[in-house]
């Protein structure tokens, strides 16, 4: 039952029987995941994350279960950010840019195929992905100049690797992280615009730094999540 509650200057604000306010944030989710669920676009979007979330983790109990699958669902936006990353760069010129498609093309298919690893245990393809990831932003970073902003996704191991390793493996998530901080600080030393081994066209390194922190965001914020 809602009731108001003046004393507290929030007239005519609906209250429960607890004097709570409703979770406004959770009916707008609710009313959001209702409109998703009658598109049959977005149906099948989700019914195919959901089967790749699922891939690889049936034999493993439940709480690894559930650490993997947040690590299929991290593997399929890598997958489709790093493909977008080498689409745009084929159609841009792709004789300049052939190493940077190159290396987002064996990023795409590391990402994909990454449930596959799981049967060789429930670390492998989380420290594969954290390798391959770690080598090829500082390989990117080395052609495009730390402008392009790509070591910026060294940020999201602080958030990812918690949850995908768990905290009973504090002292390798902590030397992930380590590597990350080292790597992203290495990055923005080493490699500054003028010794970019491609000299990008005007405007495609802002390009870049935009997606890398769209990028970025989405997915602390789907690892969280």
């Amino acid at each position: 039952m809602l009731v108001s509650d003046k004393q507290e200057g929030n007239a005519g604000m609906p209250r429960d029987a607890h004097g709570r306010a409703p979770n406004m944030f959770r009916n707008a989710w609710r009313r959001i995941s209702s409109a998703a669920a009658r598109s049959p676009l977005l149906r099948a979007i989700g019914s195919l994350f959901k089967r790749f979330g699922d891939w690889g983790t049936q034999p493993y109990p439940s709480e690894v279960r559930r650490r993997l699958k947040i690590l299929n669902v991290f593997a399929g936006l890598v997958a489709i950010a790093t493909c977008t990353y080498a689409v745009q760069n084929a159609f841009m010129d792709y004789e300049k840019y052939k190493p940077i498609i190159a290396i987002n093309t064996a990023l795409l298919v590391v990402a994909a195929g990454l449930p596959l690893l799981h049967r060789f245990g429930p670390i492998t393809a989380a420290l594969t992905l954290v390798i391959c990831e770690y080598v090829a932003l500082a390989a990117l970073s080395a052609y495009l100049g730390r402008n392009a902003g790509l070591h910026l996704q060294y940020f999201v191991a602080a958030a990812a690797t918690f949850v995908v390793l768990g905290p009973e493996r504090l002292r390798l998530v902590l030397s992930v992280i380590a590597v990350g901080a080292i790597l992203h600080l290495v990055v923005w030393f080493l490699f500054p615009p003028e010794s970019a081994l491609i000299e990008a066209e005007p405007g495609l390194t802002e390009s870049l730094y935009v997606q890398a922190v769209i990028v970025t965001m989405s997915m602390i914020a789907a690892t969280i999540w």
